[in-house]
């Protein structure tokens, strides 16, 4: 049975029905009539002197001066779209991550072929870059990691010691590092998202996340979905891209593992006959008018970034008579309070790679939640309704989420869904999808 028919409630939009409810230039003042020379004149005169424009005429015309303006006006465009400081100043530090990750690697790959794997550190544990005074990082408001993880930071003195009392747990002093001091992320701030991070478990993996559109996930020097590593946020390096180095509590997302066949009863042509095999729901909503006419949401294993595995939202149902129907995907927890220790005051960060193709196409997503003053399931205060910039570009969507008091979660459920039959018609294709938390 899918995980989406299991559900005691399952909230879907029909044409009859919305989740979104809740949710003349020459004349001076007084003067009634044009001067004679404006009426008649199509130049405007600048000085008497023939010589003081340089080409015997005391004259420029308006189309002169409009030409002038334009071209002054695309350059000034030109100028600040090429050389945007913002942007420089990003790529420069993104420049330095690449370099210091790059050399933490060297350092920590010529330690274990020297001395081993035991010199890598604990089992387990995420060291981070950013300084804390308790060695568990409890001051930082870091991402909650799941049951037999834990953090680990050096105080700040400490900070850039190399002798494994810093934040890399690698004596390097006794290796041929040229490594004098350890390198931390140029901004190193746990509010900002950009610090450093390590793991090991007889192996090892660094990780940085790139700031700049340069060499973020869709950018011309894209790191972050090149490195050979899972996570297509974050700059890997290492000789284990795959350890856990924290964050999401979503299994499959990105879609990598699917079940073939699926046929629930819709028009496999239109489909397909895949399903995620853990995580999201497989996108059939039996509920629906006709289900088995039109358009589900569903997962492709050529839909995703780069060709792989994604998920397709087609919002193309009013040739079937069935305008903008309900189209989407859900993920839950059972009991968060209980089992993640969700409570008033829980950050909770939806972030998620989507597509589409027009701009007129857009993206709602929330999280499904008991309310206890009015006694059903809402959206109320986690619901987020978001256009892209531009068509057929994968592009980062992102929102944080606060529980509040009206939350009752210690028996109830709580669902992220992500809906693709919002804005004009198209076709919404959506990957790598995460979800944190910090309470």
């Amino acid at each position: 049975m899918s995980p989406f028919k299991t559900r005691a409630f399952t909230p879907y939009r029909s044409e009859n029905s919305g989740l979104e409810d809740g949710d003349e230039a020459c004349l001076e003042p007084r003067q009634k009539t044009c001067p004679e020379p404006c009426r008649r004149s199509s130049s405007l005169k600048l000085n008497k002197s023939p010589t003081s424009l340089g080409r015997g005429s005391t004259w420029f015309t308006l189309v002169e001066i409009l030409i002038t303006i334009t071209i002054v006006g695309i350059l000034s465009t030109v100028t600040v779209v090429i050389i945007n400081p913002t942007q420089l100043y990003k790529q420069s530090r993104d420049s330095r991550r690449i370099s210091d990750l790059n050399t933490l690697n060297l350092a920590a790959g010529a330690a274990q072929s020297e001395f081993g794997t035991s010199v890598l550190g604990n089992k387990n544990t995420i060291y981070v870059s950013v300084p804390d005074t308790i060695s568990t990082c409890d001051n930082l408001g870091l991402p909650q990691l799941p049951s037999g993880y834990s953090y680990h930071c050096a105080d700040a003195p400490s900070l850039y010691k190399t002798d494994g009392s810093g934040w890399l747990p690698i004596n390097l002093e006794g290796t041929n590092s040229s490594v004098s001091h350890l390198p931390v992320d140029p901004v190193n701030s746990v509010s900002s998202g950009l610090y450093y991070t390590y793991s090991t478990n007889n192996s090892y993996e660094l990780t940085a996340r790139p700031e700049s559109v340069l060499y973020f996930i869709g950018g011309e020097k894209d790191v972050a979905s090149s490195d050979g590593g899972p996570n297509n946020y974050l700059y890997e390096v290492g000789n284990n891209l795959n350890l856990y180095t924290g964050g999401s509590i979503i299994l499959n997302g990105s879609f990598n593992q699917l079940t073939t066949p699926y046929t629930p009863g819709w028009d496999v042509s239109l489909n397909g006959n895949y399903k995620p095999t853990v995580g999201f729901s497989p996108g059939y909503n039996g509920g629906v008018q006709v289900p088995g006419i039109g358009y589900h949401a569903h997962a492709n294993p050529t839909a995703g970034f780069n060709g792989g595995a994604g998920v397709e939202e087609i919002d193309q149902n009013c040739q079937y008579g069935y305008c903008h129907r309900w189209l989407g995907i859900n993920y839950g927890w059972s009991a968060p309070a209980t089992s993640m220790d969700w409570k008033d005051g829980t950050k909770i960060t939806v972030q998620f790679l989507a597509k589409v193709n027009t701009t007129g196409k857009q993206v709602a997503f929330g999280l499904y939640h008991y309310s206890s003053s009015a006694g059903i399931y809402t959206f109320t205060g986690a619901w987020s309704v978001q256009s892209l910039a531009a068509a057929n570009k994968w592009q980062v969507i992102s929102q944080t989420f606060t529980v509040t008091p009206d939350w009752e979660i210690s028996s109830h459920s709580v669902s992220l869904y992500i809906y693709g039959h919002y804005g004009t018609e198209g076709t919404l294709a959506v990957d790598d999808a995460s979800l944190t938390y910090v309470k």
